[in-house]
């Protein structure tokens, strides 16, 4: 199972930078997995439960630009979620501009079927299941996926806009990759929660735990690039999964707690 792959992007990222460079490693990465559909999770798309979309085509707002939709891919995994107890809809949303800027730079060839996921606020664990859901339904239908996380690790909007330094931004940035780096996935949540609560994870890190229920926890994980700026700490990161792959409902998030409180 070592073509199982997850990377996660950053929503943007400047031209000839070593991002940017980074960015075009991970789609090296896509190109040559192959896969039969990309799956973006997008953490600016927030809604109440597991959202999936049932459309013919994904577009950014603007309507420039375009995909197919995996529409097969979106209802099994609908019904799969349902049936493992998840919370999940079938709603409508276009491609936020930075999902549409992933799948445009990270897509290995033109019109490849897309399936857009929204991730709501929830705990570990039920986010570590519907990342499994997504592996059993993709496997269900024989499909080679490559599972895309778009969003930064840390994003503190009012320092990013007001162009002032957060410094628990970078600290929080670089403890994830080291816990990641040092195959210690499941210790991202044993963060101090001081910290956790100053350094504003982007939505909570739910992008990433999804990601990582796809890959699982014991994924290797390697750090094609990270990038600071005020506010904002992202990183461009290539998971793969083990050998051994859990069952829905077991791994090392089914106890997890979170740290910081929920609202």
């Amino acid at each position: 199972m070592q073509d199982l792959l997850g990377i996660l992007v950053p929503s943007e990222f400047r031209p000839n930078t070593p991002l940017a460079a980074a960015v075009g490693h991970a789609s090296s990465l896509v190109r040559d997995a192959q896969p039969a559909s990309l799956v973006l999770i997008d953490t600016s798309w927030r809604p109440r439960a597991f959202a999936v979309p049932q459309a013919a085509t994904l577009s950014d707002a603007s309507g420039g630009f375009g995909s197919p939709a995996d529409d097969e891919l979106a209802a099994l995994l609908y019904e799969t979620a349902i049936d493992y107890g998840l919370p999940a809809t079938r709603d409508a949303a276009p491609l936020s501009s930075g999902a549409a800027a992933a799948l445009h730079a990270l897509s290995p060839r033109t019109g490849i079927p897309a399936l857009l996921l929204g991730v709501p606020t929830a705990s570990p664990a039920l986010l570590h299941e519907f990342g499994q859901a997504l592996r059993h339904s993709a496997s269900e239908l024989g499909r080679r996926i490559v599972a895309v996380a778009v969003g930064a690790l840390a994003r503190d909007l009012q320092a990013q806009h007001g162009g002032t330094d957060n410094p628990a931004v970078g600290r929080f940035g670089e403890e994830v990759l080291a816990r990641l780096g040092g195959g210690s996935a499941e210790q991202i949540f044993e963060i101090d929660g001081a910290l956790w609560i100053q350094a504003r994870p982007e939505s909570e890190l739910g992008h990433l735990t999804l990601l990582l229920g796809y890959t699982t926890p014991d994924a290797q994980v390697e750090v094609l690039g990270s990038e600071q700026a005020p506010g904002v700490f992202s990183a461009v990161l290539a998971f793969r999964a083990p050998e051994q792959l859990p069952m829905i409902g077991q791994g090392p998030f089914a106890d997890t707690q979170h740290p910081s409180p929920q609202s």
